[in-house]
């Protein structure tokens, strides 16, 4: 079953394996976003115990010490980088909760959770964009990959969130806000489609390349990166190079 992006806010506490589907390049109607839905409705309540767990366990590592996922977001997505720090966090978490219960948990789920903890303790207050324009670097680097090509289709996707998070900032600081599952996170995801519809440029995608709960930590980490450029400027280490902030902003 498919589901167009006026009801993906259903789908936001369910997991589903990554699928990239995507139109083509010739004008299309209005833009309609898709996402996969490969899950049933009764494994949300699970799902979403799992990810408490591993939220509080990201809660207690920051709470130790705050730069502990900084290696991690300086890796690319879907990096053998990125794959060994989630390797090396992920004990670390687990000490921290001092739990004899396994962790398990992927690089996205990792980066995405911090992420939103991160917007709350640092950014309490909304970031000032710049004048001029300066933006992050984009997330996604395919050629860092460990499959490039898998990782270009994700490229739209990526792109979007990016583009929210730079312009949306108001209406994605309140989905972030929401309990992961519940029906606050539908409502406030809802709210913030037309936002996310402004950002599929013509003939863009068809279907997000990720599932419900996926786009939410890349719409954190977005916002994170955005965030912190606003807050830092040139010396953010998320920051665009010249070049690139020239072109973004024209």
């Amino acid at each position: 079953m498919k589901a167009t992006i006026a009801a993906l806010a259903c789908l936001a506490g369910l997991s589903a394996p990554a699928a990239a589907q995507y139109g083509g390049s010739a004008p299309a109607p209005p833009p309609r976003v898709e996402v996969p839905r490969n899950e049933s409705a009764q494994r949300a309540q699970p799902v979403a115990a799992a990810e408490s767990e591993l939220r509080s366990g990201v809660e207690c590592l920051l709470g130790r010490d705050a730069a502990s996922f900084d290696r991690l977001f300086a890796t690319a997505p879907f990096s053998n980088a990125e794959r060994r720090e989630a390797q090396r966090l992920l004990p670390l978490i687990q000490r921290c909760r001092r739990s004899e219960d396994g962790l398990s948990a992927s690089a996205i789920m990792l980066r995405g959770t911090a992420a939103e903890l991160l917007i709350r303790r640092q950014f309490a207050s909304p970031a000032t964009a710049r004048a001029p324009a300066l933006g992050p670097a984009p997330l996604l680097r395919p050629d860092q990959a460990r499959t490039p090509a898998e990782a270009t289709a994700l490229a739209p996707t990526y792109a979007i969130a990016e583009c929210t998070a730079a312009t949306r900032q108001d209406l994605l600081r309140t989905y972030l806000a929401t309990e992961a599952s519940s029906e606050a996170e539908q409502a406030a995801f809802r709210a913030l489609q037309p936002g996310m519809i402004a950002c599929v440029p013509p003939g863009g995608i068809r279907q997000l390349g990720v599932d419900g709960p996926s786009m939410r930590r890349i719409l954190a980490e977005s916002l994170y990166r955005w965030s912190s450029v606003q807050r830092d400027g040139p010396a953010s280490p998320f920051a665009a190079a010249p070049a690139t902030a020239q072109a973004a902003a024209q």
